[in-house]
């Protein structure tokens, strides 16, 4: 009779232990504030859940269960809705898909929640998931606000581990895009979304991942045109983009160019224009350079922003490099150099300062 008891006892709390788990997946609204404690809370009801599952089905009790928790349901919230087990089987997961696909989840929330995920689960179980945790277009937010800001206690080599995740994080999403025949999100995505500095490094680690398959060619052609497209355009409403790509990274931003010439032919002539809107202030004793004040696309670019994305380009011994060092060739053969043979000289190329003193005593002797 004891026995009875003990086992009746236990099954009450298997039960309630599965009508709590889905009281917090169907009922989402816990999620939006949800407190560090509470989401440990709610992943770890889900891990119990899964710990269930696995024992039930071990030993063949699955449909007898599936029973006791409709009638249990039914107890307790007059409802009938029958459950298979199955489904139960990675709770986890569905817990945390509710936190990826909830817009009103804060950025710190979806970081906690992923952070908890992680520690429970491990990495690996998150690569097999992040598939279904994108593939719906509003997750791209997630994608985008999250995966930079993944605690460290899980990381090892956090930097290079999150670039990396959210790069095919965003190359899941879109290899589905491809799949289902709506490649033109892509270019949406990009047009709509290129304010974002994450998102942008993303989309350039695409470009050069080696990726042979079809689908990987399709997207790499989608995010160039879409790039040109948005480069070329040099839209004066954009100066939030072009800062991204000033001083984002730039070996990644140089890679990409010499990759693709399109491209960097692009973004050379970018740079000539930035060097042209910057303009020289004399002081007593120096003179510096900044961006022109209608200058709009160059909005808190500073010249030793440009100086470093120049130098960049100049260290590339590929197709960056060339086209940049031809560029300043015939820059510097034009009326008004004086601009192009400082950031040679600030670049530390082999330029005779005389030729830079001369040029910048001529400018003083026009203002005067």
């Amino acid at each position: 009779m004891q026995s009875n008891s003990i086992k009746m006892h236990k099954m009450k709390q298997v039960l309630d232990c599965f009508c709590l788990f889905l009281n917090k997946y169907e009922h989402c609204e816990w999620m939006k504030g949800a407190t560090k404690s509470e989401i440990h809370n709610g992943f770890q009801c889900a891990q119990d859940v899964e710990k269930i599952c696995s024992v039930l089905e071990t030993k063949g009790c699955v449909t007898a269960f599936e029973i006791k928790l409709s009638e249990w349901h039914k107890l307790k919230y007059g409802l009938v809705v029958h459950y298979k087990l199955q489904e139960f089987a990675a709770a986890c997961d569905m817990i945390l898909s509710n936190f990826y696909m909830n817009s009103d989840i804060t950025d710190e929330v979806l970081m906690c929640a992923t952070s908890e995920y992680l520690e429970i689960c491990g990495r690996n179980r998150f690569h097999l998931l992040k598939e279904k945790l994108i593939f719906k277009a509003h997750t791209h937010d997630a994608v985008k606000n999250v995966i930079d800001e993944l605690s460290t206690m899980v990381l090892e080599q956090k930097d290079v581990f999150k670039s990396t995740l959210s790069c095919e994080l965003l190359r899941s999403v879109w290899t589905k895009y491809i799949r289902c025949k709506e490649a033109s999100n892509i270019s949406n995505c990009i047009h709509t979304t290129s304010n974002d500095s994450r998102f942008i490094e993303s989309v350039l680690r695409i470009l050069i991942k080696e990726d042979c398959s079809e689908e990987g060619k399709t997207m790499k052609k989608i995010i160039t045109e879409s790039l040109l497209l948005k480069m070329s355009t040099m839209n004066y409403q954009d100066p939030v983009f072009w800062h991204i790509i000033i001083v984002t990274n730039r070996h990644l931003i140089v890679t990409v160019c010499d990759l693709n010439p399109e491209i960097c032919s692009v973004l050379v002539k970018f740079i000539v224009h930035v060097g042209k809107c910057m303009d020289i202030e004399f002081t007593e004793m120096n003179y510096i350079w900044k961006p022109k004040e209608n200058a709009k696309l160059m909005v808190d670019v500073t010249f030793d922003d440009f100086v470093s994305l120049v130098r960049r380009f100049l260290e590339s011994r590929g197709v960056a490099g060339d086209h940049m060092r031809r560029t300043l060739q015939d820059l510097k053969s034009q009326p008004d150099c004086s601009i192009w043979v400082e950031v040679e000289r600030q670049c530390e190329l082999p330029v005779l300062a005389k030729l830079v003193t001369a040029n910048v005593r001529n400018d003083s002797s026009l203002m005067n």
